[in-house]
Parts: structure tokens; C-alpha cells; sequence
């Protein structure tokens, strides 16, 4: 199964990658950022773990992060990468409502 993992480069998403990265293909690392905020320095870092783990890195911009901006990330998701399930630490309530909304699977690692 095609998956994106949610990575914001702590712990717990360290974690979760470890604990999916056998059992399914992670296509990419996501960071959504809501609200339009974004440091740059931040999203380099995290860049730079994503290359370290040989996965790519991808962010998802979002201007008002509304439950309905969510559904439309994950419907892309869907649609234009063909991910399947989205990875959560199980915190991320809007991204979890985002693919029960659109099919999506949620894999709590």
C-alpha cells in the first residue's frame, strides 16, 4: 500500500516511520502547513531528514487550514500520487476527518 507519512521531524514522527516502513511503501514525508505559515529553515530541516531516510519530502501549503482545505489535500493526494493511506500518530484529528471524508485510509503508527 502506497502511504504518505505526516513528519514534522520529531520524535514521534521518527517513530512512526520506523514503525511503518516495513509494512508499507512510503512514498513521501508531508508536512501540512496551515494557516500559510512557513519557516523556511524548518521546512529545510525537515527536508534533510526526509533525504536522509531516502524518502521524499513533500509540504502542503494551506491558506485558511479548514477541515474542507484538508479534504482537498487528501483528495489530491489520491487522485494525483496515488496514495492510499496517510500515517498519523494518531494527533492529527482534521488529517484523520480528511480521510475518513475521501476513503482514504489512516494508519495510526
Amino acid at each position: 500500500m502506497k502511504v504518505a507519512l505526516v513528519w514534522n521531524g520529531d520524535r514521534s514522527s521518527a517513530l512512526a516511520y520506523s514503525n511503518v516502513k516495513q509494512k508499507f511503501d512510503i512514498s513521501f514525508l508531508i508536512t501540512f502547513l496551515a494557516n500559510g505559515k512557513s519557516d523556511l529553515r524548518v521546512l529545510s530541516i525537515l527536508k534533510r531528514q526526509s533525504e536522509n531516510r531516502g524518502v521524499p519530502f513533500f509540504w502542503a501549503k494551506m491558506k485558511t487550514g479548514h477541515a474542507e482545505e484538508y479534504r482537498e489535500t487528501i483528495t489530491e493526494l489520491k487522485k494525483d500520487y496515488g496514495i492510499e493511506g496517510i500515517v498519523t500518530n494518531g494527533n492529527e484529528r482534521l488529517i484523520e476527518n480528511a480521510c475518513d471524508a475521501t476513503g482514504m485510509k489512516v494508519i495510526i503508527a
